[in-house]
């Protein structure tokens, strides 16, 4: 038996306005509640390393950020191990692993050396295109001894709700950017800018700093293809350091 249409558009509505006040009084409910901890953007990685909302809910506020941080200022020796979340393996490497870190109070300064590009080669992904070629320019390269991953706005996320002198950050936009040339060389190939995520802790009173580095990104070039970017895909591969401080 079919309903008449005045009929049927009021049981519609019936069904249909419940759904939507509930769903008001649950924006609204939610906009009410209090943020567990400090409000900053965090990419995907810093959320799965660390949970923040979960580990780290206590808020820094006021003077906190400058008194930790400036406690936290000095040089920290190390190791890099690389880690394979999928399998959760450390993957063996030959490569010298040793890292530091050196933290500057001017502007929140994170430096890490030296770059781990060598590292990058586990998370590279070898399906992609021109994955040869990619591994051959990383591999082939020497400067990264000397050089390092830098950002000037480390950003202080919370405290350890069980062990509050832990302090969680990350940073803002880490990268190295390399010159390139746009004419024909003797390399035709070569890598233009590599981009990081790096989070991680560090703890004042056991002196102990943990960071966490993932291959986010990498443009290559043809130098007989004006203007044009060759990307690196990675997989989940990942790096952690611990560390101690040392000065």
């Amino acid at each position: 038996m079919k309903l008449p249409k005045s009929k049927l558009l009021i049981a519609l509505a019936c069904l249909v306005l419940p759904l939507l006040f509930a769903s008001c009084s649950k924006d609204e409910e939610s906009e009410n509640d209090p943020m567990p901890f400090v409000p900053i953007e965090q990419n995907d990685f810093t959320a799965d390393i660390l949970q923040p909302d979960i580990n780290y809910p206590i808020p820094i506020r006021g003077n906190d950020p400058d008194d930790f941080f400036n406690k936290a200022v000095g040089t920290y020796e190390g190791t890099l191990t690389v880690y394979d979340p999928k399998t959760k393996q450390v993957i063996p490497s030959n490569f010298d692993n040793h890292v530091s870190v050196q933290l500057e109070l001017d502007s929140y300064k994170f430096k890490l050396n030296p770059v781990p590009l060598p590292f990058t080669l586990y998370a590279l992904k070898k399906d992609q295109y021109a994955y040869d070629i990619l591994y051959k320019i990383i591999k082939n390269k020497t400067w990264w001894k000397s050089e390092n991953i830098h950002d000037y706005r480390t950003i202080l996320i919370g405290r350890d709700k069980k062990n509050p002198s832990e302090v969680a950050f990350q940073l803002y936009n880490p990268y190295y950017s390399y010159s390139y040339i746009i004419t024909p060389h003797k390399n035709r190939y070569d890598l233009r800018e590599m981009y990081f995520n790096v989070c991680g802790t560090f703890n004042n009173t056991t002196k102990e700093m943990t960071v966490y580095i993932k291959p986010a990104g990498a443009l290559f070039y043809d130098s007989e293809v004006p203007n044009n970017n060759i990307k690196a895909e990675f997989n989940d591969v990942y790096f952690i350091c611990k560390l101690k401080k040392t000065a």
